[in-house]
């Protein structure tokens, strides 16, 4: 997917592990784009950093849910898999 070797898991999700200077939101814009096949928007992509920090647990501990390291695995929901957490769209 993108510049990025992904482990594809049978029920579509996938495991990244991390290189020296790798960030979520360039692992999220790889993904969407290997996904949308076109450049994926912000939005998109902050939709997916989200996701990733949730699924691979960065935002456990009041952990910093952008610092990934060397090394370290995350991990990718399956294209159909929703959020926990449902977007918001601001006061109703």
């Amino acid at each position: 997917w993108g510049r990025r070797e992904f482990d594809v898991q049978p029920d579509n999700s996938a495991k990244y592990k991390v290189r020296w200077g790798d960030n979520v939101w360039s692992v999220a814009e790889d993904v969407m784009s290997h996904r949308l096949a076109r450049k994926p928007t912000n939005a998109e992509i902050l939709e997916m950093t989200k996701r990733i920090s949730e699924k691979s647990g960065l935002t456990k501990n009041g952990r910093n849910p952008d610092l990934i390291y060397a090394d370290q695995d995350v991990l990718i929901i399956p294209a159909e898999e929703k959020p926990s957490t449902p977007p918001t769209n601001g006061p109703e």
